[in-house]
């Protein structure tokens, strides 16, 4: 009986919930149809008290037409021939989105789903510049940002343009600041720093970091342990077992880890 009783009030107070909920929306429909769609969405329902799931079962219930509805049944009245034609025209992105009443974002979903032909460089006017005019700026500037600047552009689209070209950008500032940095000063870094640590201090990427090992052929602790690594070959190991040497002690008269070791004993790359 007692569970029974239970279920009885779990029930009234839902069937209570339910009905107060019933009455507020009625007391605040009249009110909903005057701002709705003339009022942010979550300033409506911070007003009246409601969800934003209340909201949209009001705008369906109410029969009420927003913008944003508005710009979706525009949208989906769009056919392919339509928007291809418009964008075959003279008119850039933004006269077709004021033309159809939509925003930019709803263009180019329509744009996907109606497998139309647009031509991004016509639309937004972008100028095209051959390699050898880009390779000419890369060699005259000094940075990044006179390159873009020299061709009246935004860094980020220099840097798509010569990426899509292929141009090397090694700029003037970098090569001196490379020829800078002493050979004997940065093998000793290098000797001592982790990598991170060796760029941070001469204000170098690790890129550039690369070209310098290259350039003046520095003896990394990679490239030193890669060096004596091909120098141990398996035989050698052999033959320090055979003498009874421990494999810790032939590891460190050797140079190598353990790991290494094994590695080479298992005849791996």
């Amino acid at each position: 009986m007692r569970i029974q009783y239970d279920n009885f009030n779990f029930r009234a107070n839902t069937l209570g919930k339910l009905q107060m909920q019933k009455q507020h929306i009625a007391s605040i429909t009249e009110r909903f149809k005057e701002i709705a769609g003339t009022m942010p969405v979550k300033e409506v329902c911070k007003e009246l008290q409601i969800t934003e799931r209340t909201y949209s079962r009001l705008i369906n219930s109410c029969e009420i037409v927003t913008e944003r509805k508005k710009a979706k049944l525009r949208a989906q009245a769009l056919t392919h021939d339509i928007l291809q034609e418009l964008v075959d025209s003279d008119l850039n992105k933004k006269e077709i989105c004021e033309l159809l009443e939509i925003n930019a974002s709803l263009f180019y979903r329509k744009l996907k789903e109606l497998d139309v032909e647009y031509h991004y460089q016509h639309h937004h006017g972008e100028r095209k510049f051959p390699k050898e005019v880009l390779e000419k700026v890369q060699r005259i500037a000094r940075n990044l940002k006179e390159a873009a600047d020299n061709l009246g552009m935004a860094v980020t689209t220099y840097q798509g343009k010569v990426k899509n070209a292929g141009v090397k950008t090694v700029f003037r500032d970098v090569i001196d600041k490379l020829n800078s940095i002493d050979p004997v000063e940065f093998q000793e870094a290098v000797n001592k720093l982790p990598i991170k640590e060796v760029c941070k201090k001469f204000d170098i990427t690790r890129a550039n970091y690369t070209a310098l090992i290259r350039r003046y052929n520095t003896k990394t602790p990679m490239r030193v342990s890669v060096e004596r690594c091909a120098g141990t070959t398996k035989e050698m190991l052999l033959k320090d077992r055979a003498e009874g040497k421990l494999i810790k002690t032939i590891c460190a008269e050797r140079g190598i880890s353990k790991t290494t070791y094994r590695r080479i004993i298992n005849g791996e790359s």
